[in-house]
Parts: structure tokens; sequence; C-alpha cells
């Protein structure tokens, strides 16, 4: 009895709690349903916003992984300025100003200054970039004091580059740019150092006109070669139809062997061009004999006998 008495009186208790809660609650209930939506609301937000953000940096990233040139790093840098991609990208920029500034100095020097300035301009955006995680500050920092030892050419521009070098090791004591620091910082101020980056500075390459493969001079000019032309190419006619086959008297025959020859056959004349006989036309062509001509030795015979005066019989008395 005692267990339901207390049972009882702890439903009564809940009750009397509820009530009160209710009572206090129902003046609110509009303001708190606004409350609760808003943060619902938010949340939603919030994880749409997470959701975005990293099919932008997936998308960020798989941009950058197919650029080849400068300008297109500089493409996704802009793009996606706010994401690590973007200050990959533009650090990877960077260096390829960079190197390409480097290579232009011993050939071109108002595009090695270009490129150099372009370099410079973009290490100093990806510090100046407070998205920009540790390790692309220091490439940065790296790349921006080598820039400025290219670009150096007077007292001032090589205390802009130990400057940089000495910033680099100051934020990241442990880089592993650090002995090559050291030693461009110890290089930088010797004298010996100065006097060459003056003097380099001072000059001024040109790129050379190279002429194009079609320019360079024929070895065969002024050499009258021979024309070969193919008996098959002077046979063929104009039609294109390609010539006959060889006649038969071209085709030398095979050798017949001995004893097996057969009986002579009746030689044909050949007839010329004009229709001709070949034996008519030897006729034609033999001389006939002249007038007063020797004869045959038997015509010369007789007519001796009948000359001769001893051959003949004596007159008759």
């Amino acid at each position: 009895m005692k267990s339901e008495h207390r049972h009882e009186l702890a439903e009564n208790d809940l009750s009397k709690l509820i009530g009160r809660a209710r009572t206090a609650i129902e003046p609110h209930t509009n303001k708190i349903l606004i409350g609760v939506l808003a943060v619902t609301v938010v949340a939603v937000g919030t994880i749409m916003m997470v959701r975005a953000s990293g099919a932008a940096r997936q998308e960020g990233f798989a941009q950058l992984a197919a650029c080849k040139t400068a300008e297109d790093f500089e493409a996704v840098a802009d793009e996606y300025s706010d994401l690590p991609a973007g200050v990959w990208a533009r650090l990877r920029a960077a260096q390829e100003h960079l190197q390409e500034g480097i290579e232009y100095s011993l050939s071109d020097r108002a595009a090695s200054n270009d490129r150099l300035e372009e370099s410079r301009n973009a290490f100093r955006m990806v510090l100046d970039n407070g998205n920009a995680p540790s390790e692309a500050r220091e490439k940065a920092l790296y790349g921006l004091a080598m820039a400025l030892e290219s670009m150096a050419g007077d007292e001032e521009g090589i205390e802009k580059a130990i400057n940089a070098y000495e910033a680099l090791i100051t934020e990241f004591p442990e880089s592993r740019y650090k002995n090559w620091a050291e030693e461009r910082i110890e290089i930088l101020g010797s004298e010996e150092a100065r006097d060459f980056y003056k003097w380099f500075h001072a000059q001024n390459p040109q790129p050379v006109e190279r002429p194009n493969p079609f320019d360079t001079p024929n070895p065969f000019a002024g050499i009258d070669l021979p024309e070969e032309e193919s008996e098959t190419a002077s046979e063929s006619t104009d039609d294109g139809i390609p010539p006959p086959p060889p006649s038969a008297e071209r085709i030398n025959p095979a050798p017949t062997p001995p004893g097996a020859e057969g009986p002579a056959l009746p030689s044909t004349p050949e007839e010329t061009s004009d229709g001709v006989s070949e034996s008519e036309s030897e006729e034609s062509a033999s001389p006939e004999p002249e007038e007063g001509a020797s004869k045959t030795p038997e015509n010369d015979g007789a007519d001796e006998s009948d000359s001769d005066p001893s051959s003949s019989d004596p007159p008759s008395d």
C-alpha cells in the first residue's frame, strides 16, 4: 500500500510540473517554433555548404592536375582563390614564370624581365593569402628570394634579395632551403657577386631571328641533272592506259634441244610499213645491169667464138 501511494504521489507531482511548464510556454510558443526553424535552416545550410565546398575543392584540384602552362595555373588560381587548390595553382604559376625568366635572361632581356616581375607578384599574392598552408608559404618565400636575386642589378636589388632569404630562415628555421638561403646570403654579400650582377644586368641580349627551313639554299642549284624517263612511262599513252605486253619477236625463245629440229617451214614474206613485202622491196632495190656492162660467162664465150676467125670454117674458094 505504501508503494502504491508513493507512486500516485510521484505521478501527481509530474503532472503538476508539466502543467506549470505548459502554462509558462504557451505565451512563447510562436517564438520557440521560429527559433527551432532557424536552427534547422542554419544546420541544413551548413551541411550544404560543407558538401559544396568539398565538391569545389575536388574539382579545383582536378583542374590543377590538368594544367600545363603558367596561364592554365593562373586561370585555376583566379577561379578558386579562396580554396587550397587556388593557392597551389598560384604558386605553380609563379614557379613557371620564374623558370622562364631565368631561361630568357641569356637570350631575351625584355622577356626575362617580364617573366620575373610576374613571378615576383604571384609569389607575393601567395604570401598575402591567409588560407595559404605553411608549406605553400615556405615555397613562396624561397621563390620570392630567387626572383628578387634574378632581378637584382644594383645595391638596392641585392639587399632586397638578402632580406627575402633572411625572412625565409626566420619564419622557417628548419626549412629544407635553409642551407641554400644561408649560402646565397653569404655570396650576395661579397663584392665579386655585386660586381657580377651589375655587369650582367647591364647586358641586353636580343632574340636572334633564325631563317625558316625553306630559306636554306638548294645544294643542287645551277647543276643540270639528267632527266631519267622509264621505258614504261615513255610507252604509256596520254590516257593513262598501260602499254601492251611485248610482242613475240621481242621475247627470246627458249633454246631447242639437239635433234629436235623439225622440217624447215617456208618463210613468209613480211610486209613493210608501205604494204610491200621484204622480198619485193629487195628486188626493187637491186640495180639493173647497164648497157655495155659485162655479160655472163656463157654469153662471153659465145661472142668470142663468133668473133674469132680461127674457130670458123675457112671461106670457100
